[in-house]
């Protein structure tokens, strides 16, 4: 158990920095959009990413990245129900 908890930090902290907080800011957008929070929580890719953080800077630039990403994505899921609610209710779906 040790042994993979010691290679999935070093996975984590292998990839870079920029690139780590992007996927977390991406992954909390899809999953308050469009549902693919229901496949992988992007709480959790938030956390296994934070375990890559090596300074205050890349911290804070994560929870920058996560907070635009959460306003990001409830803004696309609020227009896509706008957009698609009406036709919704009135299909077999609605």
């Amino acid at each position: 158990m040790d042994d993979l908890l010691i290679w999935l930090l070093d996975t984590v902290q292998s990839v870079d920095p920029v690139a780590r907080t992007l996927i977390a800011g991406l992954a909390v957008m899809l999953e308050t959009s469009i549902l693919i929070g229901l496949i992988v929580p992007g709480d959790t890719i938030v956390i296994i990413a934070s375990m890559g953080v090596a300074t205050p800077l890349e911290g804070i630039a994560m929870g920058v990245a996560v907070v635009i990403g959460a306003l990001i994505g409830e803004s696309i899921g609020f227009w896509l129900g706008r957009w698609l609610g009406p036709h919704i209710r009135v299909s077999w779906l609605g």
